[in-house]
């Protein structure tokens, strides 16, 4: 028995092989578009772009709130024109996004910045809201960061 037909028929330390498996850096993240999303037309199809922004709250050991917001550049490769989900893709809609992330540090005067990036292989929109209400949660958050800066 080859090595290749264990690997492609069994479990290795806990994580299924197969065949179809390409990568193993798979991320799920939901959050908030911050603008409505586009697509670019490129020679072998469409990319669909937006950002999203993935809001976490929390409290420490001595009862302090903190928050902190992450954006992601989410993008999704399209054989066809994805016209329907990009009408629903707009400022405010919530999204889970599935994909690979990429992750670049950047350093900018002595100052670190973290620029994420997911290739999207799935994206669930789980709800649309108004503007209005984004920007009031933006509101809250932008609040949130200089109470615990």
């Amino acid at each position: 028995m080859s090595l290749e037909s264990i690997v492609n028929r069994s479990i290795i330390y806990g994580i299924i092989i197969s065949p179809k498996t390409y990568t193993m850096n798979t991320i799920f993240v939901s959050g908030h578009l911050g603008k409505d999303a586009h697509v670019k037309v490129q020679e072998n199809g469409y990319l669909l772009t937006f950002k999203m922004a993935h809001s976490e709250e929390w409290k420490d050991n001595n009862g302090i709130e903190h928050a902190h917001i992450t954006w992601w550049t989410v993008s999704k490769k399209y054989d066809t024109n994805p016209k329907q989900i990009l009408s629903q893709l707009q400022e405010g809609s919530k999204v889970l996004v599935k994909g690979e992330p990429s992750m670049k540090h950047l350093d900018v005067n002595g100052k670190v910045n973290l620029n994420c990036s997911i290739k999207g292989e799935n994206i669930h929109i789980l709800s649309s809201q108004p503007a209005e209400l984004v920007a009031a949660h933006n509101e809250k958050w932008n609040a949130a960061e200089v109470l615990a800066s």
